[in-house]
């Protein structure tokens, strides 16, 4: 996948940005499959498109060639041309105003994530792009775990899963409902599976905790995103983490990007070196915990306790995700299994 870097710094300097492929994996796998489907958007002819929610712009410094922003909507202010300031509840903006409203992990974010859809559809002509985590007990108590270790190691609460928590996934019934509602097409692509985010997230965590860890987090991710697989599947794994949802004005748009699309799964993602590198970490942590004197190695007595507390806990837990990854490897009968337990997120393909 190749990526368009921007000249421009939204802090106002001249440095050109990394490339989408040296971001963060979850960035990265959210930001690659929107950019697939808006590759096949503009061959079926759109041309204009906004990002709501985008702040600083970085899904429209790499949208495809074809596809003009002529508007970053958020509430924060960036010293990007096409930055407008305003609010996903009330765009400002005219009705039928682009081709394309995009909207990457928002609606999460927000009070009303239906009202959003609303004023997607509104202001969009023929096509929405949205990626969200959606409403699921799996993913709730992941991201509640993972919200308490951040609080309980660091005193303050995870920076944006506590707005997850706070506001609540958004309802993928409701936002099917509300974009039927407005007349539109739609269906679901694959990004990602929540084993594999949850990994993922725990290693930054505990690296967030060893910042003098022997590291580089940029080359880990970007070996990561290279071998994830970013082909445009409408094949929802059993428990995703988010899905891409492309809800189309007209159904002979929503038929030529299945055309560009595979239904089969993606390629599993590369999680040995993951395991490899949350092993590592623990046992730095670990290592530092009882070295002698880590108060002085920047550990404060409350911060070690909090520590100490906790490592044994995540190492029980990291361990059980990598016995159920392997079971999940061999298992036959997975995802009928999977669907049954989980309910209906996954499996989703096209609805109207």
């Amino acid at each position: 996948m190749s990526a368009h870097a921007s000249d421009h710094d939204p802090q106002g300097g001249e440095q050109r940005p990394p490339p989408l492929i040296s971001h963060g994996f979850d960035t990265f796998q959210r930001m690659a499959i929107i950019r697939a489907v808006c590759v096949r958007l503009v061959q079926a002819g759109c041309t204009t498109a906004i990002d709501v929610g985008g702040h600083p712009g970085l899904l429209a410094d790499n949208l495809p060639e074809g596809l003009r922003c002529r508007a970053v909507i958020d509430l924060p202010h960036c010293r990007r041309p096409d930055h407008v300031q305003g609010s996903a509840m009330a765009l400002p903006l005219g009705d039928d105003q682009v081709d394309v409203a995009l909207s990457s992990d928002t609606l999460e974010h927000l009070a009303d994530p239906v009202g959003a859809v609303h004023e997607l559809a509104r202001v969009a002509r023929r096509a929405i792009v949205i990626s969200a985590p959606w409403r699921c007990e799996a993913i709730s108590q992941v991201e509640q775990t993972l919200n308490r270790w951040h609080q309980q190691l660091t005193g303050c609460p995870h920076p944006w899963l506590s707005e997850h928590i706070e506001h609540g996934l958004p309802d993928l019934g409701e936002v099917e409902e509300a974009i039927r509602g407005n007349g539109w097409s739609q269906i679901h692509f694959a990004c990602g599976t929540l084993h594999e985010w949850t990994l993922l997230q725990t290693a930054l965590l505990l690296h967030e905790l060893l910042p003098a860890a022997d590291v580089n987090m940029r080359e880990f991710h970007e070996a990561h995103n290279r071998g994830w697989d970013a082909t445009l599947s409408t094949h929802i794994p059993a428990q995703p983490y988010r899905t891409v949802l492309l809800a189309v004005s007209e159904r002979s748009l929503l038929k030529a990007v299945i055309a560009g699309s595979s239904s089969a799964p993606p390629s599993p993602p590369p999680l040995e070196p993951v395991l490899q590198l949350i092993g590592g970490l623990l046992a730095r942590l670990q290592e530092t915990l009882s070295r002698e004197g880590a108060g002085q190695g920047g550990f404060d007595a409350v911060y070690r306790e909090r520590l100490e507390s906790l490592t044994a806990q995540q190492a029980a837990e990291i361990e059980g995700l990598r016995a159920e990854i392997e079971r999940l490897r061999g298992e036959g009968g997975l995802v009928g299994k999977a669907r049954r337990a989980l309910g209906r997120l996954g499996g989703r393909g096209e609805r109207s």
